[in-house]
């Protein structure tokens, strides 16, 4: 079994090291996780290690719960502009309707 958390140490140490620019010293830690089976990736979004189907359900969990959360903000946003546009249509049939009350004043004037 791997221990995540040291896994995770190894990630943050190496980041740093990179940020630091002592890349000999990523590319060591990189090397150690690699002879444990653990496979480092630079992605667009982040660090993503890979050490069999424990880390695959690991980043499947992250992921869902990132677009649960987007989904969430979505779902909110879509209410919103549903309230606003019931807003709008019920202000656009107040309009007609009294321009339709003053069409009829002025004809039977």
């Amino acid at each position: 079994m791997i221990d995540h958390k040291w896994v995770d140490r190894q990630i943050q140490e190496r980041a740093d090291a990179k940020a630091a620019g002592d890349f000999e010293r990523a590319d060591s830690i990189r090397l150690s996780l690699h002879l444990q089976g653990i496979e480092v990736k630079d992605t667009a979004q982040g660090v993503v290690a890979n050490a069999g189907t424990d880390w695959v359900i690991r980043e499947k969990d992250a992921e869902i719960a990132r677009v649960r959360g987007e989904a969430k903000g979505l779902l909110q946003r879509i209410a919103s502009l549903e309230r606003a546009n019931n807003d709008y249509s019920a202000r656009v049939q107040s309009i007609n309707r009294e321009l339709v009350r003053l069409q009829l004043q002025l004809r039977n004037g």
